[in-house]
């Protein structure tokens, strides 16, 4: 946001008449010494005319003020109508907190106070009008539930329990755990994945598999069932949605020698029947290490990345749109634009002067120079700016590969994408450049081990994770800091003690403590309980 103007209005202190005669004034005109309204010095002026002449100039003068006051206040409503229509925007993208005006706040009771870990992911936002639905998640049990708008228990539904099946030793394998959506297309339902899978803790990845698995649609009013379908096998582990379908993928080993593949499905979103089913190979296991599924799905593509490459399905019928072609790509990314662009699919191979970076949509792709910097946050607001970095300096490249600026001497590591502005951190120094021009707004020094991992659409907060300052004095504490986006200056700073990570799930800012107890954060940096 740009600056308050400040206006300043100049009053008349001249001759009622200048400029003809006033049409409002029926009083005779005072013509005596010491001017009109308010007398000079000495004695009253005498005459009628002069005093209402000086009510009428004093109400003209406060009309004027309180009109152009009114004009301010409105001007600032549409402002903060806008703004708020900003952050709306930005609820529910990954890093993003509602509000980090307030730096969260613990004492020791509230650690000893956490009672039982529960993370919660929010799948349906509390409008004031119906539930606001959350998936819940413990040791012991993971469920849905539907809270009332006056924050008090609704509805819930037990997705998994403690005991539940797989029977195997639980010292060797996680169950997976239930994944759940909003349904596209149908906000009056969330549809969950349940089943009865795990993840081996043997160290190459191996999943086991599922023996059984099942889609359950739950209404978000009453928690009832729409509808239960159970899944044919190799079922996925967990669901994203996209395009009016419910997208899933699993690794296993396929036919006699046992290379790995990735199933992917996709369920329609309104029924659960099955639309399609995709078998992507996945060529070059590193070190024995098979892994799981990987998909970035988006309304027109589904992204399949392997160890080393990245094919790309259609989502209306899983063809495939672009094939392995040898090279090998570490990362995918689909990037936002604006809504009628076609979909963008960032796929990046290689590091250092060597690196490149490839733009694939629909029409074709083009090669770039650079490795790819993913921003953690990306709100759509620089029209698809793709970001690399190549010896020292930021590009900035429009979605077509076209160069839109260079930014000399700004390399970034890590980076966001909110209100027009590309935040970027490397080593030790957080930088901000326009996302037009790539001019440098500001620069600001940051303490080493520092992460820049949130936002809540005015600030940046950066953070030194306990969990690794524990390696170093044995003392576990998170040091956060909030850095004002608009000019670079420190919001607030704050040290979490016994906390190892801080992290965002559904708009709510959770803090992992290292004895396990998670706690969620309100407005006012106090935790909920």
């Amino acid at each position: 946001m740009g600056a308050k103007q400040r206006h300043e209005v100049e009053l008349d202190e001249g001759p009622d008449d200048e400029g003809g005669d006033d049409p409002f004034d029926d009083e005779p005109d005072d013509d005596a010494p010491g001017g009109r309204g308010v007398p000079g010095h000495g004695a009253p002026q005498a005459g009628r005319a002069r005093r209402w002449t000086s009510r009428r100039r004093l109400l003209g003068g406060v009309g004027a003020v309180a009109v152009v006051g009114l004009l301010l206040v409105g001007a600032q409503l549409v402002v903060d109508s806008g703004e708020r229509a900003r952050l709306a925007a930005l609820a529910g993208l990954p890093g993003v907190v509602h509000d980090l005006a307030a730096p969260p706040r613990l004492t020791p009771d509230d650690l000893r106070d956490a009672g039982e870990p529960v993370v919660e992911q929010e799948l349906v936002a509390d409008d004031g009008t119906g539930p606001r639905v959350v998936l819940r998640a413990s040791q012991d049990v993971v469920r849905l539930d539907g809270d009332d708008p006056d924050g008090s228990p609704g509805w819930t539904v037990v997705l998994w329990a403690a005991g539940d099946p797989p029977a195997e030793d639980t010292d060797g394998w996680v169950p997976f755990q239930p994944s759940c959506v909003p349904t596209p297309d149908d906000a009056s339902i969330v549809t969950c994945l349940i089943g009865d899978g795990a993840v081996s803790l043997d160290g190459d990845g191996t999943d086991v598999p599922q023996t059984w698995a099942r889609l359950l649609a739950v209404d978000v009013v009453d928690g009832a069932t729409r509808y239960e379908r159970d899944l044919d096998l190799p079922a996925p582990a967990r669901l994203q949605g996209a395009g009016g379908v419910l997208v899933g993928g699993t690794r296993v080993p396929d036919g006699d020698d046992g290379d790995p593949v990735d199933v992917v499905t996709a369920f329609d979103a309104a029924t659960g029947a099955e639309r399609w089913v995709a078998r992507v190979p996945v060529p070059d296991v590193l070190d024995g290490y098979v892994g799981q599924a990987e998909l970035a799905v988006t309304p027109d593509v589904v992204a399949v990345r392997g160890t080393a490459e990245v094919t790309v399905l259609s989502t209306a019928d899983g063809t495939v749109l672009r094939g392995p072609d040898g090279a090998r790509l570490d990362g995918v990314l689909a990037s936002p634009g604006r809504p009628d662009d076609a979909e963008l699919l960032v796929l990046g191979t290689g590091t250092g002067a060597s690196a490149r970076t490839t733009l694939w949509s629909p029409d074709g792709e083009v090669v770039v120079g650079g490795q790819a910097v993913v921003p953690s946050v990306d709100d759509g607001s620089a029209d698809g700016l793709v970001l690399t970095t190549q010896d020292g300096d930021l590009h900035g490249w429009e979605r077509d590969g076209t160069p839109r600026w260079r930014a000399p001497g700004v390399d970034g590591e890590s980076g966001m994408v909110v209100d027009g502005r590309v935040v970027v951190m490397v080593g030790t120094t957080l930088r901000c450049v326009d996302g037009d021009s790539g001019r440098v707004l500001w620069e600001v020094p940051v303490d080493e081990g520092m992460l820049l991992s949130l936002t809540d659409g005015r600030r940046v907060v950066l953070q030194q994770a306990g969990w690794v300052s524990s390696q170093v004095d044995g003392a576990t504490a998170t040091e956060l800091v909030a850095v004002d986006l608009a000019d670079g200056d420190e919001a607030w700073r704050t040290t979490l003690a016994g906390v190892g990570w801080v992290d965002v799930v559904g708009g709510r800012l959770l803090a992992f403590a290292d004895d396990g107890a998670v706690l969620t954060f309100g407005a006012d940096g106090r935790p909920v309980r």
